[in-house]
């Protein structure tokens, strides 16, 4: 049982993985790669950014050390309360502004002009960054009704350079828009060094300060090397993009091929099962067909086989192509759907509003269907399980695996070539109980459930006990008694029928040995042996070795073949016969007038007895047409030096009868039900019918 369980989680997990493989959405990809290249981009900026700020500083870097020097110098000029010595500065070749304590420019050397009108205050938002007037900064807090964090700087402008320069009374530096591409292009141009204007500043002693310009330059080298950082950059960048846009395109190209690979079925040349099972779930549980009533199908193309075997494989394929098209165009592409799975089996997806709308529907697609050739007229069938749209919280949870089984279980429940059956309950109790013979059949041969009835065979002239048919009942301690309608039939469909025909052999044989060791008069008992058991060449033999291995006398064995028989091999038929007839066994015809071949039949036949059918002595004889056929049989059967048991006679005007027409035998309930085996063995020592069985009825 483990390994059942563990055998059906697998399976499950599979079918999890079908499910989630339609869920593998492309866009993820493209999400994924656009922020790989997002990220990409910006380390290639950040690295720009880090590579110019590392020139600039390493430019400038010495020039700031010799600038310190200056203001050291100039300032310990002023510490006795003199004026500061500019002639340090001009040992140095700067240019400077000396600027008193009212910003008025006390003295100056270069090319520099400055604003004489003083400094102006500006606001470095200290958050978000920026340099802002006092009326932007009002504009702005007005604007986002939000007081901005700043600090007040002094600001004093080179209208030469136009570079501006703050202070917050510390010795700083501003590069501010150093670095201009028209700039730079101008220095490439000339192969000249590309000066960096920069200025910073010191408050002296005497309250003065000493604004310097830095010699600072980039270097003709170092603007080549930033141009081909530049250059470099971008053609990374360029090739990182081409990159991404042929891998991005490449991906969805092979999802889509795979995708269409996973789901073509190549015998129709469409789609197959797991494409059913993947889009069918998706258009079941989907929340926007809620509302919608639902149907899975199973439709089954039943010439297909015989079409195939008529003409050839690539033209049965190719007819399953044209069913697959046919059905196609009756379905609504955006609710609806048709896949292709095992040989000639279609499952379908439909929607509907009522239930007879839907058998309407089908019916019109098997009239398309029968067209699709002009030499031929198919036949199709189709079972059908419903999902209405009130069951919708429970379809998402839906096994479609599961629901498109019931479908097919109520069409094998279709008798014929054709027509339309609705999975029900009564199905599943059926497959039920299939499923519970078949797991119980086994065990009860073994534990010998199976019981004999016999029923016995009287003469309708003496009243004396002529012979009896053997009889199978189970009696199973789980499903009480159960008759032999309810598991003969599935032992014929599955073969095992052949395990019945040896038991029932084997336990009768032994019964007419155990009754003769007894001293009792043994009457023949016929056997049923199944139509499948005559097709085995060896079935004679097979009987023989039975009721020696048992004891039982060849002669008291009757086997018993139903008409349905003699539709098999004929002469295979007339071998077996004529071999057990060689060993001793007696042969008769059971349900002979219930087919369509019984002169035939006889015509060819050895056989010793010959069981007309119940039901010619079933309903009303008004125009005498039963009696006739009956005494023409027993006469025919006399001729051919055959005796006759008539089965399934219930009332005395049907013996009297008989017994005038000559009939040898009668079996049924008049004389006698189907008893036990401690029943009948009472019937052999009591000889005669039993009195009160005449008037019994039924």
């Amino acid at each position: 049982m483990t390994g059942s369980t563990d055998i059906q989680e697998k399976i499950r997990k599979k079918k999890d993985k079908a499910i989630k493989l339609r869920k593998d959405r492309t866009w993820l990809s493209i999400v994924l790669y656009v922020v790989l290249f997002i990220l990409f981009s910006t380390l290639v900026a950040a690295g720009l950014a880090a590579f110019l700020s590392f020139l600039t500083m390493d430019s400038i870097s010495s020039e700031t050390k010799t600038a310190v020097r200056i203001f050291d110098q100039v300032g310990d000029s002023t510490a006795d309360g003199g004026s500061a010595d500019l002639s340090i500065l001009e040992g140095y070749g700067h240019d400077y502004v000396l600027l008193g304590k009212g910003n008025n420019v006390i003295a100056s050397s270069g090319k520099t002009t400055w604003n004489r009108n003083g400094s102006i205050s500006v606001f470095f938002d200290t958050n978000n960054g920026g340099f802002y007037s006092k009326a932007e900064l009002k504009e702005l807090e007005k604007d986002s009704g939000e007081k901005y964090e700043t600090v007040e700087l002094e600001c004093y402008s080179d209208t030469e350079s136009d570079v501006f320069f703050f202070e917050d009374g510390e010795v700083s530096v501003r590069l501010g828009s150093i670095v201009s591409i028209r700039g730079i292009f101008s220095a490439l141009n000339e192969e000249k060094d590309f000066p960096v204007p920069l200025w910073i500043s010191e408050d002296l002693p005497d309250g003065s300060t000493l604004i310097i310009k830095l010699n600072s330059v980039l270097t003709y080298k170092d603007l080549v090397l930033t141009m081909l950082f530049i250059l470099f950059s971008l053609l990374f960048a360029l090739l990182g993009t081409i990159l991404f846009v042929i891998s991005l395109t490449t991906r969805i190209r092979a999802h889509r091929r795979m995708t269409h690979l996973l789901f073509l079925d190549y015998i129709s040349d469409n789609h197959n099962w797991l494409y059913f099972m993947v889009r069918g779930r998706t258009l079941i549980t989907k929340r926007k067909n809620a509302s919608r009533n639902f149907a899975v199908v199973n439709l089954v193309f039943s010439d297909y086989r015989n079409y195939v075997l008529c003409h050839s494989l690539e033209e049965g394929e190719a007819m399953l192509h044209r069913v697959y098209l046919t059905v196609s165009a009756e379905l609504d592409p955006d609710t609806e759907m048709c896949a292709h799975s095992t040989s000639s089996n279609f499952p379908l997806i439909l929607t509907y509003f009522k239930k007879a709308d839907l058998n309407e529907r089908l019916e019109k697609i098997f009239s398309s269907l029968t067209g699709i050739d002009t030499d031929h007229a198919f036949s199709f069938k189709a079972g059908v399980i419903t999902l209405p749209s009130s069951f919708h919280k429970k379809r998402k949870d839906i096994d479609l695996d599961v629901e498109y089984n019931k479908a097919c279980t109520a069409c094998a429940s279709i008798e014929g070539k054709s027509g339309i059956a609705f999975f029900n309950r009564t199905l599943v109790e059926e497959q039920q109980w299939l499923d519970t013979v078949h797991e119980h059949r086994q065990g009860a041969i073994e534990n010998e459930e199976f019981k004999v009835y016999y029923q016995p065979k009287y003469d309708p002239r003496t009243n004396e006990l002529k012979g009896a048919e053997a009889l199978i009942r189970w009696d199973s301690p789980d499903f009480g008694l159960v008759s032999p309608g309810r598991f003969i039939p599935i032992f014929e469909k599955d073969g095992f029928i052949k395990e019945i025909d040896h038991y029932m052999l084997t336990h009768v044989a032994r019964d007419i040995r155990k009754w003769l060791d007894e001293g009792k008069t043994v009457v023949p008992i016929s056997v049923n042996v199944s139509r499948a058991h005559f097709i085995e060449a060896d079935l004679a033999s097979q009987i023989r070795d039975i009721a020696d291995r048992e004891g039982a006398p060849h002669e008291l064995l009757e086997i018993e073949l139903t008409e349905s028989a003699f539709f098999d091999d004929k002469n295979s038929l007339v071998e077996t016969i004529t071999e057990l007839k060689s060993y001793g066994f007696v042969v008769s015809m059971d349900d002979f007038g219930s087919g369509y071949s019984s002169l035939n039949s006889l015509k060819d036949m050895p056989l010793d007895i010959l069981k007309i059918d119940a039901d010619f002595f079933r309903g009303g004889n008004a125009d005498g047409r039963s009696e006739i056929i009956v005494s023409e049989a027993i006469r025919l059967a006399g001729c051919l030096n055959m005796k006759t048991v008539a089965e399934g006679i219930e009332v005395k005007d049907q013996v009297d009868f008989l017994a005038k027409e000559g009939c040898d035998m009668i079996q049924g309930y008049y004389f006698a039900k189907p008893m036990p085996k401690e029943e009948f063995e009472e019937r052999l020592s009591g000889g005669d019918a039993p009195e009160e069985d005449h008037s019994s009825g039924m």
